[in-house]
């Protein structure tokens, strides 16, 4: 009984800390991608529009050249994407 206890505890604690840091969100659906941009060498970005119940136009970063080529502007794609948000008590850290 002793362990079963300590283990549901030790998941209770580790999810209450993981939800704590609440700064990244992920976000899964329709996009479609109105431009694209290469600002300096080795980073890719587009630009795309969230087809989803609250459309709005995000910044996406690209990981690589090859899937930056691939990506067609105009066109609609599904995707996973995280989003970071920064907060005064981040930039602290």
């Amino acid at each position: 009984m002793f362990k079963f206890l300590l283990k549901t505890s030790s998941v209770v604690i580790l999810v209450g800390l993981l939800a704590s840091c609440g700064t990244t969100s992920t976000t899964v659906g329709l996009i479609k991608v109105v431009g694209k941009e290469q600002p300096e060498r080795n980073s890719y970005w587009i630009k795309v529009e969230d087809l989803g119940e609250n459309p709005e136009e995000v910044r996406l970063k690209v990981n690589n050249e090859n899937t930056w080529n691939l990506i067609l502007e105009g066109e609609i794609y599904a995707v996973s994407y995280e989003t970071r948000t920064i907060t005064p008590e981040s930039l602290h850290q």
